[in-house]
């Protein structure tokens, strides 16, 4: 198995919470990438640690593996995948007391993306507006995140229900609602870790993916 291949196997690891498997995949990509100097690899294999460990709520561990992907210096630094990190790197920010660096990547995005971000983008936006808000502003955009477009993307709408659930708690709101979001998170979060679902998200990621790398080069975070 090549470098790419240790690092989808150590990215859906993560994603399981099957942790030693993730680190013994990773270390095995990432011999192998540093032997061809494969940046978009490297890119990859952090952003692969960085899910892995906001799963196990290591939130300030996620945050220093993918702001990598942000550091020009840094051998892991690509432009391409910056944009591809953004829900993971906003949650790992805002839980690690690091919500200022958040914010600058948010504002950032929405720079390049606007007038019209595509629908993957927006929704991504969607759920780091929503985690860096106040109070009064973060259903709007939880509601927002939940709209139509959500269903394409299993895990990223799973989150967005958890991340809306957390929120009607922490405010006192119904227990009901917060239920109503827990279930269905539950079912959009299983269905997206079949490998199947993941590789045709990562198909549809693609073309925006592209655009996005053509349009901007991300400075450090």
């Amino acid at each position: 198995m090549d470098g790419s291949g240790h690092d989808r196997e150590a990215q859906l690891a993560g994603m399981q919470g099957r942790l030693e498997q993730v680190e013994t995949c990773a270390t095995e990509a990432e011999r192998l990438v540093l032997s061809t100097g494969a940046s978009f690899l490297l890119a990859m294999l952090q952003l692969g640690r960085g899910i892995t460990a906001i799963g196990a709520g290591r939130h300030l561990e996620a945050f220093e593996h993918l702001q990598r992907l942000f550091a020009p210096a840094d051998p892991a630094f690509n432009s391409g995948l910056q944009f591809f990190a953004l829900a993971d790197f906003v949650e790992a920010a805002v839980y690690s007391d690091h919500s200022q660096d958040a914010r600058k990547l948010i504002d950032e995005v929405e720079r390049v993306s606007d007038p019209d971000p595509v629908p993957w983008v927006a929704t991504m936006l969607c759920y780091g507006k929503a985690l860096i808000a106040t109070n009064e502003e973060a259903e709007q955009y939880f509601m927002k995140g939940l709209g139509p477009a959500a269903k394409n993307w299993p895990f990223l709408r799973g989150r967005l229900l958890l991340g809306y659930g957390a929120w009607l708690r922490r405010q006192r709101r119904s227990s009901d609602r917060g239920r109503r979001c827990v279930r269905p998170a539950i079912s959009s979060t299983r269905s997206a870790l079949h490998p199947g679902a993941i590789a045709r998200g990562r198909s549809c990621a693609q073309p925006a993916r592209q655009a996005f790398a053509g349009q901007h080069r991300f400075g450090k975070v």
